[in-house]
């Protein structure tokens, strides 16, 4: 067997060291971000009232907890990364190629939340020292994360668990000044008038699936360092950081925007000349919140795919993801339109990837894999010439489904690819390229004993 790539090979049981409640923590210092706050004021504005908002909201979430949860099976069971869970998908000379596409909304997302984050600081650069230049402090915010992200994943991950925890406290005094500002009897008088359970409802759920379908393709990076003990507690770790953050977080952008117009509570702040606590408080938000979500759903996995397609040093990925994302247009995403209109474009790239990667998994592979063969270049995964012909055209079909009604791209996609996909290869690919692990009785090999059969000394030829 060749030698596999450290950054590919399977994480064992025995490495997998992050605990459930670790995790959870990471997966909400994610969402914990100003991001987060126009998912509310964009539901809002939209058309729907607080109520419908929410639980649009809510629809969401749980869709992103299953595709999440069934996307990331290869992982959790078997400790591979994306890009090896692509291989039988795409072929394993295409996926390589095919898992690029992951990085595109994650270079997009990293220049736009170092933006937001610039923004923040220079309302309170200009609050505090009269010193006024976005730029400046856009490339200050940067370049530090920049700098953080080359410690390595591990280290993103506990620093994004650690930052939660401060985070909570945060927010929980933001929100008390919100409903403090605003009164708890207003709020509730303007929650439930007007609004729409039509096609605005289910744009804002489309959306906000589209929201977490950037982090439902890679899922299997993410949860391959945790502890495989018990599928309950992988779901359960999923939901209980998504949907109270999700929630809390958009709950109150949707009060601050019905309340005020305005669509983020630290532009709130400004207007209403808060005092030095609450710009400490703010400053700490953006700071970290800003700072955890770009590392741990944008960075890293960008990170992991320079990895292995250019063969970069980890450090280096980290100076490549920062120097791409400078070049994005971030002020455009900036307003309720803007924002939900990224998600969606980029949902019809990603939600057929999230399609074809589940189906195959689940429903025509039934949750096994020959170990041995996404390892193993020319194998059973290169059918023939390195490419699956059933992904990609699947994955085409998919995309050009999606874009034709973009206010509902993902599920579009993914339900549209996935159905392409399936008949393809079983009818299609299936009869030309048998599948080891789809015949009766098949047994599949540990990845422990693929693993150190890789990292054996090669015979001098």
């Amino acid at each position: 067997m060749a030698k596999v790539e450290a950054s590919l090979a399977p994480v064992l049981d025995a490495e997998k060291t992050m605990s459930y409640p670790k995790f959870t923590f990471s997966w909400a210092s994610d969402l914990i971000a100003i991001f987060a706050f126009m998912t509310g004021s964009g539901a809002i504005a939209a058309g729907l009232n607080m109520v419908q908002a929410m639980i649009a909201l809510t629809i969401a979430m749980l869709i992103n907890v299953v595709l999440l949860s069934a996307n990331g099976l290869p992982g959790f069971h078997f400790g591979i990364p994306m890009i090896v869970q692509m291989r039988p998908c795409f072929g394993d000379k295409a996926a390589s190629y095919v898992s690029a596409i992951r990085a595109i909304p994650a270079i997009l997302w990293t220049g736009y939340n170092s933006f937001l984050g610039a923004l923040g600081l220079n309302m309170f650069s200009v609050i505090l020292f009269g010193y006024d230049n976005i730029w400046v402090w856009f490339f200050v915010f940067h370049f530090a994360q920049v700098v953080l992200s080359m410690l390595g994943v591990k280290s993103i991950l506990n620093f994004t668990a650690y930052a939660a925890i401060a985070l909570f406290v945060v927010i929980l005094i933001m929100g008390v000044y919100v409903f403090h500002l605003f009164g708890v009897e207003n709020i509730s008088s303007v929650a439930s008038s007007g609004g729409s359970w039509g096609l605005p409802f289910w744009g804002v759920v489309t959306a906000n699936v589209s929201m977490g379908i950037t982090v439902v393709v890679n899922s299997s990076d993410y949860i391959r360092h945790v502890d495989n003990s018990s599928v309950p507690k992988y779901v359960a770790s999923y939901a209980c950081g998504l949907i109270p953050t999700v929630l809390v977080l958009s709950g109150l952008g949707m009060v601050v925007y019905a309340m005020s117009g305005i669509w983020s509570p630290v532009d709130l702040f400004v207007k209403y000349v808060p005092n030095f606590f609450i710009v400490i408080i703010a400053m700490a938000f953006i700071i970290l919140g800003q700072f955890s979500t770009n590392m741990f759903a944008n960075i890293m996995p960008a990170n992991m795919i320079w990895e292995h397609i250019f063969k970069f040093p980890w450090w280096f990925t980290s100076v490549f993801t920062g120097c791409l994302s400078l070049f994005v247009l971030p002020w455009f995403l900036t307003t309720s339109n803007g924002f939900y209109s990224f998600m969606n474009v980029y949902g019809a790239l990603l939600g057929p990837l999230s399609g074809i990667m589940i189906t195959d998994f689940i429903f025509l592979r039934k949750q096994k894999y020959n170990m041995r063969a996404l390892y193993e270049p020319g194998g059973q995964y290169s059918y023939g010439k390195g490419v699956n012909q059933a992904g990609i055209f699947a994955l085409v079909a998919g995309f050009l489904l999606s874009i034709i009604r973009l206010d509902f791209s993902t599920i579009v996609g993914i339900v549209s690819s996935a159905v392409i996909y399936y008949v393809l290869y079983r009818f299609w690919v299936l009869p030309k390229f048998p599948q080891a692990e789809m015949a009766a009785g098949y047994v599949m090999e540990s990845p422990a004993v693929i693993r150190e059969e890789a990292e054996e000394p090669q015979a001098a030829e």
